[in-house]
Formats: C-alpha cells, structure tokens, sequence
C-alpha cells in the first residue's frame, strides 16, 4: 500500500490493514450500545460507554500499534452510530485497507476510505456529544481467573434458557457456574487458570444477568482466553485481550437479593 502523505488541513488520519479485530469488539459494543463517543489521541482510540439501564460499562482500548498508519494534528473526539459503522467494517476484504479520516473544516462528518483495487468513500455524519462524563469505578476483586474464552460462549448458551440469573462460585481452587429453574440445579465446572485470589475462608458466589453474560460471552472471537473478575455480591470485569494492539473490558453489575 502507498502511505499518503497527511495534510495540515487532516485532524487525524487512520488506517486499518487488518479490520476484524476491530469489527468483533464493536460488533460486542453494539449489543449494548446504539452509539458510542471515541476519544483519539496518540496513544490511540479509546470507548468509555455505560449501556441505558446502567448495568453494564464498556471500555475499548485500541492501540495507535494496530494501525497500519496512524496520524493525528491533535485529539479528537467524535460520536458515531455504531450499526452503521459496523456495516462499512464488515464491507471491508481481506486484500483491502480502511482510511478513517477527519478533516478540520469538515468537523461534522467522518470520512471513511475503503482501498484496494478500488476506492470507496464513504461520508458518515457525525452525532452530537452528549457532556455526559464516564467515569471508570476503581473495583478490588477476591478473585481473578483466566478461562477458555469459546469454552464460556458455550456454556452461556447452554445455561441462557435456565433462568434470568447466572451465578458465579470459586470455593477450594474451584470455579462453577450455576442457575436453578424451579426444582432443576445446573451447575457446570469450567477448567481455569487461576491468576489470584485472596485468603477466602468460605466460597465467592454472585449471580449476574443471564441475558447480558450471554451477550458479554460473544466477544470470544476476539481472543482465545477470557480474564474474569468477580467478588460477591460485586461487579465482575471481563477483559478481552489482543496483545499490544486491543483491550475489551465490560463491567458488569451483580443481580443482588435473586
């Protein structure tokens, strides 16, 4: 690909030879959100979004290391409709790059660029930003452990139909998940590396939404393992990771007193 010079009317210029991981963390985003605010700066792109019924918080980090170029005059932030950008992420092939561009005195639109043997432009409209400020909550979690990513997709699904409510247990180097439907108990055991836990004289139980586990779980595609977080009675932290390029955290609010 010839690299095309960044102009001083460009606020930011990005481009993506590899689009899918990116694809696979908003395509999870827009289980929860509709739109999203991305903040752009030099280290790269980040999505600080609280869903509307304040049960789940995601935060996407994007390295500026995963883009095959990437060029900003100063920091950025922009609101987008998450569905119709997943649409033209999807549209992009194998062989093709995607620009993301922005120019100074087009302020109300995004430019995206989709190269290859063609090119096509696309102009998307920009949402207005809300001042609605997120704060990332400072969480301390009992447990920590690492899980097969697919394993836990398949599991939420089996378990999905069971009840509203997903319950979290580690007990003696243990970890299950379990739900109970008027007289019928599932319980199922889930191989874990354990990466820390706190001197626990009795088992860390909590029950989360059976309807956002499910939806949190689809994020499998993006690495092999998942990192869960939990305590009881306390938000849990799932966190998607691509080595030094893509970090996916949801927080997710326990179901207390079901």
């Amino acid at each position: 690909m010839e690299t095309k010079k960044q102009t001083n009317e460009d606020k930011f210029r990005l481009v993506l030879s590899e689009t899918k991981p990116v694809f696979e963390a908003m395509r999870v985003l827009n289980n929860f959100h509709n739109e999203v605010k991305i903040s752009i700066n030099n280290d790269g792109i980040s999505i600080i979004e609280m869903d509307p019924a304040n049960i789940e918080l995601s935060i996407l980090n994007i390295d500026s290391c995963a883009f095959t170029d990437y060029c900003i005059t100063e920091k950025a932030e922009i609101c987008i409709n998450l569905k119709q950008f997943l649409d033209i992420l999807k549209s992009v092939k194998k062989n093709e790059y995607l620009y993301i561009e922005q120019k100074k005195r087009d302020s109300e639109y995004l430019t995206l660029k989709v190269v290859g043997n063609s090119e096509r432009i696309i102009r998307m409209p920009l949402i207005e930003i809300s001042e609605n400020y997120r704060k990332i909550p400072e969480l301390e979690h009992r447990v920590i452990l690492k899980i097969d990513s697919k394993e836990f997709s398949e599991q939420m699904k089996n378990l999905k139909n069971s009840g509203e409510s997903i319950g979290f247990k580690f007990k003696e180097n243990e970890f299950n998940l379990f739900n109970e439907t008027g007289m019928t108990e599932n319980i199922v055991n889930i191989n874990a590396d354990i990466l820390y836990k706190k001197d626990l004289e009795t088992a860390e139980k909590c029950k989360y939404s059976t309807e956002y586990l499910t939806k949190i779980s689809r994020a499998f595609k993006i690495s092999d393992s998942v990192i869960i977080k939990f305590n009881e009675d306390y938000p849990a932290i799932f966190e998607y990771k691509i080595e030094d390029k893509l970090k996916l955290n949801l927080i997710l609010a326990p179901r207390v007193g079901n």
